[in-house]
């Protein structure tokens, strides 16, 4: 154990402890003279020592990720199962202790289908005001204090609340850069929850919240959020305007859009039913290869496999066409040599929690990772009818075709050498 100095903070954790002496997952506590943290993830309780083995960084300031702990020092990181270091600059594992608590459970064992998988049917709602990213204001780590989270929230609802709020047939238009709209007509879900945790952002590594792009590829895609839009091809509109994926990319991995999405599996074949634009996803299992290189189907090909609880699902072979992917602000590049891994684990009879690693060295200085909480709901699937009196494309369209039309005019007015 560490051999920090001075009387051990916290209280004695050989009297026992209750879900509630907890924050934000963690509880720092003694064993004897020796300070020890005790982590709760998921259903899980971990006894580890309190510093980390490198500088002896305060692991109880850290930042906790699946079945791992990442100092805040100088971001070594230790498995909590094992103990061991995960990344440098630590190099010894830290000492474990068996935590027993009386009010924990044994980690939930999800109900099986009639071929003895973990059974992820159902109808699942991922809606949370924690977006991808983490904002530039309002939070200091991954985890919000309740504080942070509060004053996040409360701007969220009174937004929502003005955006719903009746008008006046009376009153004239407002000026175009004070119309605000929202596409939900129900109260909104607060920040994520997930481990007892309140979450900034879903990108979880690296640390900031941020996507880790090339400078190159950041250069990219801030060109791609000024960029006008293309107006006279329906090739350059976007995919979910021309009904091909849901916004966001729907049910396509990484699943990052809020919405409602409905999953349906036998022994061999895993679907993943979007209620967006009523897409499917359909996941070969048990078969890990990959259609050839030129093949290339939108949401790519994903295969997958059982991990005990967990469903892996990897994909690969994206479509060029699914390039970019617009969330809560953000342009997210995805070229056609990405590599996406996903997680899909019963935590509970209403969860399951969804991880994702995204791996595309052109693009981004390192692979980034993702977690979200999907929570069964009883709500209906709706019929989502996008081409249903869809007529905004061919009014684009037919926009495009007109000034094509007063330019020629004009250029045949003009005489030569003369400017228009």
């Amino acid at each position: 154990m560490s051999d920090n100095a001075g009387k051990p903070e916290g209280p004695d954790l050989t009297l026992g402890v209750s879900p509630g002496d907890f924050k934000n997952g963690m509880l720092l506590g003694h064993v004897g003279n020796d300070p020890v943290l005790l982590v709760r993830t998921g259903s899980d309780t971990f006894a580890i020592d309190a510093f980390c083995s490198h500088y002896h960084g305060p692991l109880a300031d850290g930042l906790v990720v699946g079945d791992s702990v990442r100092c805040p020092w100088h971001h070594a990181c230790f498995s909590l199962r094992s103990g061991e270091a995960t990344r440098p600059p630590a190099l010894s594992a830290l000492a474990l202790l068996l935590a027993v608590d009386a009010s924990a459970q044994a980690p939930y064992r999800a109900p099986r289908t009639a071929s003895g998988a973990p059974d992820l049917q159902g109808v699942w709602d991922n809606d949370s005001m924690t977006m991808l990213q983490r904002p530039p204001k309002g939070f200091a780590a991954l985890v919000a204090t309740p504080e942070e989270a509060a004053a996040f929230e409360a701007k969220r609802y009174q937004r929502f609340e003005k955006v719903i709020a009746a008008v006046d047939p009376n009153e004239p238009a407002p000026p175009e850069d004070k119309v605000e709209d929202d596409d939900r007509f129900e109260r909104p879900a607060g920040l994520a929850r997930i481990g007892g945790q309140i979450r900034s952002s879903q990108i979880v590594d690296p640390a900031d919240g941020l996507l880790p792009y090339t400078p190159a590829a950041r250069e990219t895609a801030a060109a791609k959020l000024k960029s006008e839009e293309v107006y006279d091809d329906p090739e350059g509109r976007p995919f979910d305007e021309r009904c091909l994926l849901g916004g966001g990319g729907g049910v396509a991995p990484p699943i990052m859009n809020r919405d409602h999405f409905k999953i349906v599996q036998t022994a061999d074949t895993l679907v993943i039913f979007g209620e967006m634009n009523h897409e499917a996803r359909i996941i070969r299992l048990g078969d890990r290869r990959h259609l050839p290189a030129n093949v290339r189907p939108w949401m790519g090909d994903p295969v997958g496999w059982w991990e005990g609880e967990t469903l892996v699902v990897e994909t690969t072979n994206l479509n060029p066409g699914d390039g970019w992917r617009w969330n809560a602000g953000d342009w997210i590049r995805l070229s056609a040599d990405t590599r996406i891994v996903e997680r899909f684990t019963r935590t509970g009879p209403g969860d399951i929690l969804y991880s994702y690693v995204v791996e595309d060295p052109a693009t981004y200085t390192q692979a980034w990772r993702g977690e979200m909480l999907f929570r069964a709901t009883e709500a209906p699937m709706f019929e989502f009818a996008c081409h249903e009196g869809n007529y905004a494309l061919a009014n684009i369209l037919g926009g495009a075709r007109q000034q094509e039309r007063e330019a020629a005019a004009t250029a045949k007015a003009t005489p030569p050498g003369r400017p228009n």
